[in-house]
């Protein structure tokens, strides 16, 4: 079956700025009506170029992905990392002496089961939060500032694996400024 109307106006809006596997995702429809529709509409030469073009990119997106080593790219970055970290401390860091709220209240400071090992299995498959909790309650104590830290911690840990995906999948420019923006606003 042929593309419709509004198919075919967003082909032609997004077939130089996305891959057409993307477009084709988008419109909900196979690659190859996709394909067979350029090839119509298109010089046999144009529509071979494209399509190079498109196995390329592909390529190359693949060969950046499989050299990445993020021991370079954390050497490279090293500023850029401590500017994401000098942001998460500066934005949150002043919460840090404030007691539980909250969720805090019922999951932590109320919890008996949390001094027992029991309490990671307790909300099965999920056992990495609880694993934390588990842990954190185990050397500090119901301390507030323990568990903040933690959860800083980890929330600068997500921060810079999205700054890692995004570059690689986009550019750095696009991963700085996402990783910033998250970096900041965590929910």
């Amino acid at each position: 079956m042929g593309l419709n109307k509004k198919e075919k106006k967003y082909l032609k809006e997004n077939v130089r700025k996305k891959p057409l596997t993307q477009i084709a995702q988008d419109l909900g429809v196979k690659k190859a009506s996709l394909e067979e529709y350029l090839s119509r509409i298109w010089r046999p030469d144009k529509f071979k170029t494209f399509m190079a073009s498109q196995k390329k990119s592909r390529r190359a997106l693949l060969a950046k992905i499989s050299q990445f080593n993020l021991k370079t790219f954390t050497r490279n970055n090293l500023g850029l990392i401590i500017l994401l970290a000098f942001l998460i401390i500066a934005v949150y860091g002043n919460g840090l002496n404030n007691e539980f709220l909250s969720d805090d209240i019922a999951a932590i400071s109320k919890n008996k089961d949390l001094d027992k090992p029991v309490y990671i299995l307790q909300s099965f498959p999920t056992v990495f939060r609880p694993s934390i909790y588990f842990l954190t309650n185990l050397v500090f104590g119901r301390n507030p500032i323990a568990f903040r830290i933690s959860n800083l911690f980890f929330h600068f840990l997500a921060t810079g694996g999205l700054l890692v995906l995004v570059s690689l999948l986009l550019n750095k420019t696009v991963g700085i400024i996402s990783a910033s923006v998250f970096a900041v606003h965590r929910k």
